[in-house]
Parts: C-alpha cells; sequence; structure tokens
C-alpha cells in the first residue's frame, strides 16, 4: 500500500455505549478508489480483538506532513564541530528510524546547527520525537563534555528554573512540507548548506549529509528513505459531510455483523488525501 497523507478535520464522535469503550482507533479504509475515515470501539462484553485481526482488510496510515526541522545549538556555538558530537546525531537518528517512529528523507549536521526531513509514522506525536531527540542528544553531549572538556561545558551553563545547561535554542524550526516542489526546494537548501559554508565543493562530499545518498547512489548510513516516496504522484480526495448513518452499514459488512461490537462513529467533516506512489 502506499503512503497517504492526510489533512483531518473532525467533529466530535457519537455513540451510545461510548462509556464502555475498551479503546478507539483511528482506521483508514482503502479500496475501489472510495475513502473512510471512522472510529471502530468495542463493547467490555465482546472478545478481545487485537489490531492485526483487523488488517486483512485496512493498514494504517501517515496522519503527518514530512516536516521540515531546524535544530540550532545555544546562541549558534560550534557545539556539533567535533565529529564524536555528529555521531550522537546520527545515532539518535538511527535510533528513531529502527524504533519505527519516523521516515528519514534528508539531513545534514552543521558545527551549530541540523536539518532534516522527517516524517511521523503512523501513531507517533511529532512533538514527542522532537523532544526526545533533543533531550537523547544534549544528555549524551553533556555527559562527554563533563569527564573531557569541562572548561567548554562551562559556556552552556545558563542556570535556568528547568535546567543547569541548555544545549539546543528554544523552539526549533518546524515546518510542514505540503508540495513535491516545496520538499526538494527544501532538500537541495538542505545538501548545499556545506558549501555554502566553504566546507567542500559539492554537497556530496560532505559526510555528515543525505546528499551522497542523493547524488550517487551510496547509503552509508543505512536509515534513508528516498524522497520519490513522497514526490512521485499526487491525488486529492476530499469528503464533506460524511455521516455515521451513511457509513456504518459499510463498517459492518467489513468487519462482520456481529451484535456485540458497537461502531462508535461519529460524523467526519473533512478530510483531504495526499496520495504518493514510488516509481
Amino acid at each position: 500500500m502506499f503512503p497517504c497523507y492526510l489533512d483531518l478535520k473532525w467533529s466530535s464522535f457519537y455513540g451510545k455505549h461510548q462509556q464502555w469503550q475498551a479503546f478507539n482507533h483511528i482506521v483508514f479504509y482503502f479500496g475501489f478508489n472510495v475513502y473512510f475515515l471512522y472510529f471502530i470501539g468495542f463493547s467490555p462484553y465482546s472478545h478481545v480483538i487485537e489490531f492485526n485481526e483487523l488488517l486483512w482488510h485496512m493498514q494504517p496510515f501517515i496522519t503527518e506532513w514530512p516536516q521540515y526541522f531546524t535544530a540550532t545549538n545555544l546562541e549558534w556555538k560550534k557545539l556539533l564541530q567535533p565529529d564524536k558530537y555528529k555521531d550522537i546525531i546520527i545515532d539518535s537518528l538511527r535510533f528513531l528510524v529502527n524504533d519505527q517512529r519516523i521516515k528519514l528523507y534528508a539531513f545534514v549536521i552543521m558545527i551549530n546547527h541540523v536539518h532534516l526531513i522527517w516524517q511521523m509514522l503512523p501513531f507517533i506525536d511529532p512533538k514527542d520525537v522532537q523532544r526526545d531527540f533533543l533531550k537523547y542528544t544534549a544528555g549524551k553531549i553533556k555527559a562527554d563534555l563533563a569527564i573531557y572538556h569541562q572548561s567548554v561545558l562551562e559556556h552552556f551553563l545558563v542556570n535556568a528554573k528547568d535546567r543547569k545547561y541548555q544545549f539546543w535554542e528554544r523552539n526549533s524550526l518546524s515546518v510542514e512540507l505540503r508540495t513535491p516542489k516545496t520538499f526538494i526546494q527544501k532538500m537541495e537548501y538542505i545538501h548545499s548548506n556545506p558549501v555554502r559554508a566553504g566546507l567542500c565543493a559539492v554537497p556530496e562530499n560532505y559526510k555528515y549529509s543525505s546528499a551522497q545518498f542523493y547524488e550517487i547512489g551510496i547509503d552509508d548510513w543505512g536509515f534513508l528513505t528516498n524522497y520519490k516516496e513522497y514526490s512521485s504522484g499526487i491525488g486529492i480526495c476530499s469528503v464533506v459531510g460524511v455521516s455515521r448513518r451513511a457509513i456504518v452499514p459499510f463498517l459492518y459488512q467489513v468487519l462482520g455483523n456481529t451484535n456485540n461490537k458497537t461502531i462508535t462513529g461519529g460524523f467526519l467533516l473533512q478530510f483531504n488525501c495526499w496520495c504518493s506512489l514510488a516509481t
């Protein structure tokens, strides 16, 4: 199944058995060019049904657009100049990919900031990933500085209410990339960073970047996803005013008409679907 990127808006959901719900789950059913978004709930009297049992009919979907993310070291200090600190960034990105929390399309690690294009996988909150990424990398760098470079560590002393040291600027930049044109513009900007900084003659000669992956097809990192998964096809589908009355009979047909299953559904106001098919 190819990736689906959704911009969702919906109203409150209803159901007379809502207080009995064991769980609610957003599910996207794709077939015959018909798109539905709905909630499924089960009363406590039903048998426990694992989500995997539903995958024969449907698959989880990606709800977050790819994001252009920038994290900058405090006051643009050159914290990431040593390669060992760039490697900490790499290790964190590798973990996030292997833990199936993100897709990583592009990155560059400069001496005082990081640019990424990443995308959250299903059921992953971008704020949680950003927080964990910055917290983990700051903690690892702080531990190394405390042992080997105490004089450098003092340059990051802030004595704030919530922290003694600060390594990343607050309010990191995060921009949704909603068109292939914008996506490619940001990726080219990322890859040209080292050239503009005078660190290399061409983007693919800079080690801590995804440029080599795209320019000559070499993946030294093992955690990148080609941007063509995002940009090679587009289709827009909008549905307005899909009622619970109209969709519930379809759900019973898909899931099986079992008396102890309760569709807690609701009212879908609108969704926009951006579909991409890799070539």
